[in-house]
């Protein structure tokens, strides 16, 4: 019986197991990245999102005269952004 027809088989088994477990490794590790970068994604727009609407709600409050200053006064809208920083730095 000779032998080099079953070393061939032997080895020709080995490579197509190593370079399916390789093939496998290499995909894991690209799913493993894609979904690392998807929630990065999504925590940093999440964040934007939280950022502008703090934003929005310190301008809204700046536009607004603080209680007891009447509207025409020149100290109104001051007091107000004044007002609104401190409120958004406790938040």
């Amino acid at each position: 019986m000779e032998w080099t027809p079953l070393a061939g088989t032997g080895l020709g088994a080995i490579v197509g197991v190593g370079s399916t477990l390789l093939a496998d490794r290499v995909r894991r590790r690209r799913d493993v990245t894609e979904r690392t970068r998807q929630e990065r994604k999504e925590i940093y727009v999440a964040c934007l999102t939280k950022y502008r609407q703090a934003n929005e709600d310190m301008y809204a409050a700046a536009l607004r005269p603080p209680a007891g200053v009447p509207s025409t006064s020149p100290f109104g809208r001051r007091s107000g952004r004044r007002a609104a920083t401190r409120y958004a730095s406790r938040r």
